[in-house]
């Protein structure tokens, strides 16, 4: 079970809180399953059902902002609303 609350960081955002290198290579990491202007709770949601999909986790259970729903958000969550 994956339970957590993902911390928020607005896409626009993560390039100056966090710095290329670490921006660079979470953009790797989820090249095709997280678009590159998403928050980053955008990558917390996709790393939990990724853990669901392969068995590593029955269940997940996050807490995540209103913006999860909208933009470039939303479609980590299309797949499995």
């Amino acid at each position: 079970m994956v339970i957590g609350n993902p911390p928020f960081l607005g896409g626009k955002r993560l390039r100056y809180e966090l710095g290329d290198g670490y921006v660079d290579n979470l953009f790797a990491a989820y090249a095709g399953r997280v678009p590159q202007e998403a928050d980053l709770v955008a990558y917390r949601v996709a790393k939990a059902w990724a853990a669901v999909a392969s068995g590593k986790a029955r269940r997940i259970g996050l807490v995540t902002t209103n913006s999860i729903r909208g933009g470039a958000n939303r479609w980590v969550l299309a797949p499995h609303a």
